[in-house]
């Protein structure tokens, strides 16, 4: 199963965590689907070395999104990454792969501290807890995933479609 993970990278902070929650998002996953998680602050390193750089590192992204069965986008701040809600839409709009959006931000906004375009283009928003670390969190995700892939398979239909 391939996960494209999607969030903001511009900060130190952001990167580590990116990192941590990736590999507990590769750790969760059942080893016989064989997880893959794309992260692009790991797989766009290349990009940068190319003469345009950004046009490099787009087509790259989307690239992933499009052979992923999953984008599990970071929802945090005070209004998401521009990146991210890029990536949310053009999953959507392809209707290629589930979109699991996540909020560990604990400010207030409009659907479970979030925009209503993003809530409503994630087919779920899985919120963190107080009493989440990265690891119980990537359960979270995992188990929403699954739910859906495996909602999606059974009914013949695509998986993605909205929050619920």
């Amino acid at each position: 199963m391939n996960i494209y993970l999607s969030g903001p990278l511009w900060t130190m902070a952001e990167r580590e965590w990116n990192l941590r929650f990736a590999e507990a998002l590769a750790a969760n996953i059942d080893q016989r689907h064989e997880p893959n998680v794309f992260l692009p602050q790991i797989d766009c390193g290349d990009c940068f070395q190319q003469d345009d750089p950004g046009a490099a590192v787009f087509r790259r992204c989307c690239e992933m999104i499009r052979n992923c069965q999953a984008v599990v986008a970071i929802l945090d701040g005070a209004d998401a990454d521009a990146g991210t809600a890029y990536e949310i839409a053009y999953t959507k709009n392809a209707t290629i792969a589930i979109v699991i959006g996540v909020r560990t931000d604990t400010r207030p906004g409009q659907e479970k501290g979030v925009n209503y375009m993003l809530s409503q283009g994630c087919d779920e928003v899985v919120v963190a807890s107080a009493d989440d670390d990265t690891v119980s969190l990537a359960r979270k995700v995992v188990s929403a995933i699954q739910e859906r892939f495996c909602r999606g398979m059974l009914s013949g239909r695509p998986v993605s479609g909205g929050t619920e």
